[in-house]
């Protein structure tokens, strides 16, 4: 068919671009993290200094540190308002006991802040992904 046809040319224009990419298993990455080299090659893309904060290697290891605290506090940090503050200091604690057995302290040493700590206890466990749809349908 002629959609065929359309499909096998832009096949064939863009097979120079076709990359072969290899990543962990979700079981190895949980055991052996490579934050490491990923911190530092994610954090060394970004020019200004101020943005850094933001990388998505700093999130990711927050939200590791979240795995951390909910094993054992058997709790999301920040589900009581009440202890938002002693337990954004427990998962600055995890976070800083993560990014060292991984290896990274060194190459995340000025990105990350105590506020990943604080703003990930502040979202509590929250479900962004169904707030964020109910108030893309309201918008809309």
């Amino acid at each position: 068919s002629q959609e065929d046809l359309q499909l096998l040319s832009l096949v064939c224009k863009h097979v120079g671009d076709v990359r072969h990419v290899s990543t962990k298993s979700l079981a190895d990455e949980l055991v052996a993290p490579n934050l490491a080299e990923v911190a530092f090659e994610g954090l060394m893309e970004i020019d200004e200094p101020k943005l850094k904060p933001q990388a998505p290697v700093c999130w990711y290891a927050g939200l590791r540190a979240v795995d951390r605290f909910y094993v054992k506090q058997g709790r999301y940090p920040g589900l009581d308002e009440s202890s938002l503050a002693a337990d954004a200091s427990l998962l600055a604690d995890e976070l800083r006991a993560f990014v060292q057995e991984a290896g990274a302290a060194e190459a995340m040493n000025e990105a990350l802040a105590d506020a990943h700590a604080q703003e990930l206890s502040r979202f509590g466990a929250a479900e962004l992904h169904a707030v964020a749809s109910v108030v893309g349908g309201v918008a809309s």
